[in-house]
């Protein structure tokens, strides 16, 4: 802009220089030759300055839109990392919470839950034994004094295997949320010693089953054999009780709602 100023500056001097020449009508050839010599060097300096403004229109042009283009790309590098996940910042995981419950054993099958629970007064094994249809067969608990929690489930495990094979039962799921004891049984890890003479007494009756599978389930799907075995430790009864009808209408409430497919949502471990 200033150089077409300047421009214009010029060439109105230039103008004014013709205008007063022109009005004393001096026609002499100096004369003529300074207003041909003054119109090529201003014109000549006014194409030059011309030519600039118009270079530097285009490189102001030019600036302006790699402005325009940053401020867009700045606008999108902010939207954009604010949608994305931020090393700093990682985006907070919602995850689907994990429903647990009872399920029915196959048809024809009986189904073993068992426990272990730990107090005060000690520890105590029990477990539930339920029909294909859902209907309870039969419960039991011992009292096992300061055992370990380890030793109390693979006692349940046991004291519930010997009270179906007794009663006549040859296909049997048994569930369980303690992966060792499970493991053990199938023989895909080392029994612990404490627990190893009962994981042997637990591979002598099984082989007496026509079908035998283990499964593991979470506690929230355990919650009648957990009854049990916090009831065993309430009664502290050394011996093995069995109960062949509900001990209590809160245990009855727990079959229902087995029953019915109540379920829980995963705690944490």
């Amino acid at each position: 802009m200033s150089c077409i100023l300047i421009y214009i500056y010029f060439d109105t001097i230039f103008l004014h220089i013709v205008a007063h020449k022109t009005l004393i009508q001096d026609f002499s050839l100096p004369n003529i030759t300074s207003y041909c010599l003054y119109f090529f060097i201003f014109h000549f300096f006014g194409s030059i300055l011309m030519s600039l403004s118009t270079t530097m229109g285009t490189l102001l042009r030019a600036k302006r839109n790699w402005a325009e283009w940053m401020l867009r790309t700045a606008s999108s590098d902010l939207t954009s990392s604010l949608s994305s996940p931020s090393p700093l910042h990682p985006p907070q995981s919602h995850k689907t919470p994990s429903l647990i419950r009872w399920q029915l054993p196959r048809g024809g099958f009986v189904k073993l839950n068992f426990d272990g629970s730990k107090s005060e007064a000690g520890a105590a094994a029990g477990f539930v034994l339920r029909s294909w249809r859902g209907g309870f067969i039969k419960g039991g608990s011992r009292f096992l004094e300061q055992a370990s929690i380890l030793i109390a489930e693979a006692t349940a495990m046991r004291d519930g295997i010997r009270e179906a094979l007794q009663d006549g039962f040859r296909q049997i799921e048994v569930e369980r949320d303690n992966l060792v004891v499970l493991k053990a049984v199938q023989r895909q890890i080392q029994a612990p010693w404490q627990i190893a003479p009962i994981i042997e007494d637990i591979w002598n009756m099984i082989t007496n089953f026509e079908t035998v599978k283990f499964r593991h389930i979470y506690r929230e799907g355990n919650m009648a054999a957990d009854w049990m075995a916090k009831y065993g430790c309430s009664l502290r009864c050394h011996s093995l009780s069995i109960f062949p009808s509900y001990p209590s209408r809160e245990f009855l409430f727990l079959l229902v709602d087995d029953n019915l497919g109540r379920s829980l949502v995963r705690r944490a471990a």
